[in-house]
C-alpha cells in the first residue's frame, strides 16, 4: 500500500495478523486526512516496525466480524474485543496473541463516565446517554491474550489489574515546524481541543468554570452533543469569552490560529488510553493542563490534583497570571519531549520491545514443562 515505509529488513521470514484499522494504510503523509487522528500514523508505524521485525503483515478491520484466519500467523494484534475471541479461536496454538488497547480498562472506562453523567444530571437535571461507553465485554479477549500492549502510562495500566503482562507505550505526534520554537500565545488562552463525549471529557466542568468569569478565555475546537449544548445555549449566548469553533482540522489554517492565541490545552477527562489530542498540542508548544486519567506523566504539564471546580478554577487562574518566563519555559519543555519522547522513532522502540517482550514471555512459559 502506497503510504507505508518500506522495511529495510531482509525477506520476512515470519507472518502477523494487525485487527485495526485500513483506511489509515491509504492515506499518504503528505495528505491532509493523515492528520485526522493520530491513529493514522501509529498503524503507518506498527506495521512498518513488525516489517522491520521480519513479518509479513496482513491488516484487516477490528469490526470486522466475518474475518476468517486462512493462514498461519505467527503472531495476532488485535484492538478492541469485536472480533478478537472469534479471530483468536481459530489461530494455531503457537500463535501469540496481543490484545492492542487504546483506552483504560473498559470496565473502568464506563464506570468513570456514568459516575460523570449522574453527576452532570444531578447538578443539571439532565440525563445524557453515554457518548463514550464500551459496549462489548473485553474481558473474555484480554484472557485469550498472552499480553496487554496499551496507550499510557502507569496510571492507565493500574487499570489493567489482573490482567499481565500489561506494558503501555507514550504515543507520538508526528514532528512540525509550522509554529516555530518561541512564538509564545500573548493572550495565553485555553483550549479543549479533543473527540465525542462531552461530560468524558469534562468539557460541562470546564464551561461551568469559564462561566463564573469573563476575565479568562476558553476555545472549544470540537462540536458537542446537542442535548449537551442546549443545557447551555441560553448562557453561551452571553458569554464572550466562550468560542465554540465545532470541528476543526488538525494543521489547518484555523487551527493554528486558534493555537497562536491559546498558551494552554486544557483536558479533565474521567479516562483515557493517553490523549493524543494534548500529544498534538504539546508538539505546537501549548502547555497541557490535564487530569490524572489522561494518560500523560506530571513532567508533561500541568496535572490537575482533582477535577472539583475549585481545583479547575484556581488552576485557570494562577496559569493565567504565571510570569512570561515561566510559562515560556514550560512551553519549550513541553515542545521538547515531541522531539524526543513523543516521536514515532521513540513509538517504534517502545512497540517493537513490547512485541519481543510478550513473544518471549509467550514462548518460554509455553515450553515449561
Amino acid at each position: 500500500m502506497s503510504g507505508v515505509r518500506l522495511a529495510a529488513c531482509a525477506k520476512p521470514t515470519k507472518r502477523a495478523l494487525l485487527s485495526y484499522l485500513v483506511t489509515p494504510l491509504f492515506a499518504k503523509p503528505d495528505h491532509p486526512d493523515y492528520f485526522t487522528h493520530t491513529t493514522f500514523a501509529r498503524i503507518h508505524e506498527m506495521v512498518w516496525v513488525l516489517n522491520e521485525m521480519g513479518y509479513t503483515v496482513d491488516v484487516i478491520d477490528y469490526r470486522d466480524t466475518s474475518f476468517r484466519p486462512k493462514r498461519r500467523y505467527d503472531l495476532f494484534i488485535g484492538h478492541k474485543a469485536v472480533n478478537f475471541t472469534t479471530i483468536a479461536s481459530d489461530l494455531a496454538d503457537d500463535t501469540v496473541r496481543i490484545f492492542f488497547a487504546s483506552e483504560s480498562y473498559w470496565r473502568h472506562n464506563n464506570a468513570r463516565e456514568a459516575e460523570r453523567l449522574a453527576a452532570f444530571e444531578k447538578r443539571h437535571g439532565v440525563r445524557l446517554a453515554p457518548e463514550r461507553r464500551v459496549v462489548v465485554d473485553e474481558d473474555a479477549a484480554l484472557a485469550a491474550a498472552d499480553g496487554v500492549i496499551g496507550m499510557g502510562n502507569a496510571c492507565t495500566a493500574e487499570t489493567y489489574a489482573g490482567f499481565s503482562p500489561v506494558i503501555m507505550l507514550d504515543g507520538f505526534s508526528p514532528a512540525d515546524n509550522t509554529r516555530q520554537s518561541g512564538e509564545k500565545a500573548p493572550d495565553r488562552d485555553f483550549l479543549f481541543f479533543s473527540g465525542s463525549g462531552a461530560v468524558h471529557k469534562g468539557l460541562d466542568l470546564l464551561l461551568d468554570v469559564f462561566m463564573r468569569s469573563e476575565d479568562h478565555h476558553l476555545w472549544i475546537c470540537w462540536e458537542p452533543e446537542p442535548a449537551f449544548l442546549d443545557v447551555y445555549a441560553a448562557e453561551l449566548e452571553r458569554r464572550p469569552n466562550i468560542h465554540l469553533m465545532g470541528r476543526v482540522r488538525v494543521r489547518s489554517e484555523e487551527f493554528y490560529s486558534i493555537i497562536a492565541r491559546c498558551g494552554f490545552v486544557i483536558l479533565p477527562s474521567c479516562s483515557e488510553g493517553q490523549s493524543q489530542a494534548l500529544v498534538e498540542c504539546m508538539n505546537q508548544g501549548v502547555v497541557p493542563v490535564f487530569s490524572e486519567a489522561c494518560g500523560l506523566d506530571g513532567d508533561c504539564g500541568i496535572p490537575l490534583s482533582d477535577c472539583s471546580f475549585a481545583t479547575i478554577e484556581q488552576t485557570v487562574r494562577q496559569l493565567a497570571d504565571m510570569p512570561p518566563e515561566r510559562y515560556g519555559g514550560l512551553s519549550d519543555k513541553v515542545r521538547g519531549l515531541c522531539r524526543t519522547r513523543f516521536t514515532a522513532a521513540a513509538f517504534g522502540e517502545r512497540f517493537a520491545t513490547a512485541v519481543r517482550d510478550i513473544v518471549t514471555r509467550t514462548g518460554n512459559s509455553r515450553r515449561r514443562p
